[in-house]
């Protein structure tokens, strides 16, 4: 490797990207540990650590590790120097926090037993990318799209991304279908993607359920209330159409408006990806506290790990739950401030502050309850 190629450069498609140096060193994650080679970053763009977190895990395929120098990822690191079972992972997204395991997956976190959809074979892998059927069955319809017959499955997009024909198909078929939901069908329709609107009961128990077919047979699907995304704060609360368009060389991103329903499962020594209906927190018990008024403090044991793992790398035992928004400045760590009502953390400055001074609509750059991702938990399979 030539020395003046040892340097790494990534960007989003939101602006936003980071550069620096490449590094060689041991990395642990929870008990694994393994030599690797990662990029070091020096300047960053774009806000690119708005979310305030150490640095990003890729667990794509190596083709994509190659930006510019290409590098061995650490999963692939880990799976070949035999630190892992199987050479597989899985993600749990929840309000609360997520998990991350390496070397299988953990049944106590889905409600439902996991079902598979093959990996395209491809001569190169790069992106998790399986087969569609090339339509959508919206309220038990069918409706054909001539233009999904691939998608990539993807922990870092933020919504599912059409193409802007298949999102237009979609829209004309529910306001051709679907005028019965309040404003759906009105010329300014609040069904665009990314619009947000005032929730209302009555839109998201008349919405059709979406399902998404794969080319085996299996399918996803997705009620009112897992497309239509909740966004709350203290005065109001809104949905966020969970969809957008793109131009891409996949025809469907399956991103978070999938992950936040199912366990995804990366089963890349069968070469398939598996989804489970995920447990309400990923089926930890958080711990839960009654409201204070009076300002004080009080310790809440939240050891939630009886029936965890063993391997099993948590945060602290304790919470320090404040008592109304006189308490948010004791409060020292984004989990903390999380778990009171009455405040909101900022991702910036890394302080606890009145949630009623400090609130927006989309959770950043202050975050309040289960809005804040504060941490990722990660345990893996030995």
């Amino acid at each position: 490797m030539e020395k003046s190629s040892c340097f790494f450069l990534v960007a989003y498609a939101d602006g936003s990207g980071a550069q620096g140096s490449l590094v060689e060193d041991e990395i642990q994650i929870g008990e694994i540990k393994t030599q690797a080679v990662f990029g070091g970053m020096l300047t960053d763009f774009g806000d690119f650590q708005r979310r305030g977190v150490d640095g990003i895990l890729g667990l794509a395929y190596p083709p994509l590790a190659c930006n510019p120098t290409c590098l061995k990822p650490v999963f692939d690191e880990m799976v070949g120097r035999k630190k892992v079972k199987e050479d597989m992972f899985s993600i749990c997204f929840a309000g609360a926090g997520g998990s991350l395991v390496l070397g299988g997956f953990d049944a106590k976190m889905a409600k439902s037993r996991p079902f598979y959809v093959p990996l395209l074979k491809e001569k190169e892998r790069s992106f998790y990318r399986v087969g569609l059927n090339e339509s959508l069955i919206v309220g038990g319809v069918e409706v054909s799209m001539p233009e999904m017959k691939t998608a990539i499955v993807d922990s870092g997009t933020t919504l599912i991304m059409f193409s802007k024909n298949t999102f237009d198909k979609l829209a004309k078929h529910l306001k051709t279908a679907h005028c019965d939901v309040p404003d759906l069908c009105e010329r300014n329709s609040w069904f665009q993607e990314i619009q947000c609107f005032t929730e209302d009961e009555e839109i998201l128990d008349k919405m059709p359920t979406i399902e998404i077919p794969f080319s085996n047979g299996e399918k996803l699907e997705l009620e009112a209330r897992d497309y239509l995304i909740p966004i709350y704060n203290e005065l109001s609360k809104f949905r966020c159409v969970g969809m957008g368009t793109m131009g891409s060389d996949a025809d469907v991103i399956l991103g978070n408006t999938i992950n936040t329903k199912y366990l995804t499962i990366y089963d890349r020594q069968r070469e398939r990806m598996g989804f489970a209906v995920t447990e309400k927190n990923c089926g930890r018990v958080l711990p839960t506290s009654s409201d204070q008024t009076d300002g004080s403090q009080r310790s809440v044991s939240s050891d939630v790990l009886n029936d965890a793992p063993k391997r099993f790398v948590h945060g602290r035992e304790n919470v320090i739950l404040a008592g109304g928004a006189a308490g948010c400045s004791v409060l020292k760590t984004c989990a903390d401030c999380a778990a009171n009502f009455a405040c909101a953390y900022s991702y910036k400055t890394k302080l606890c502050l009145p949630r009623a001074e400090h609130d927006t609509l989309i959770p950043y750059p202050y975050c309040h309850g289960d809005f804040c991702y504060c941490s990722v938990r990660v345990y893996f399979r030995p």
